[in-house]
């Protein structure tokens, strides 16, 4: 799906967040895709909180 929507031609990072109710995913989703899963919180309203806690470096860019 990620190389389908061509979301990785509009952002310079390769790390997708994913609801913690789906954790046991996230190794699947990265070996198929090669992107850098994060488990995030099980509710959405906590994803700014979670967001704000994350270090700099879970964003950077990919280097050619």
């Amino acid at each position: 799906m990620l190389a389908e929507c061509g979301i990785g031609e509009t952002v310079t990072h390769r790390t997708l967040i994913i609801p913690g109710m789906v954790a046991r995913l996230s190794g699947r989703i990265e070996e198929l895709s090669g992107w850098r899963v994060l488990v995030g919180p099980q509710e959405s309203s906590a994803l700014p909180s979670y967001l704000r806690r994350l270090p700099p470096a879970a964003f950077l860019p990919v280097h050619a």
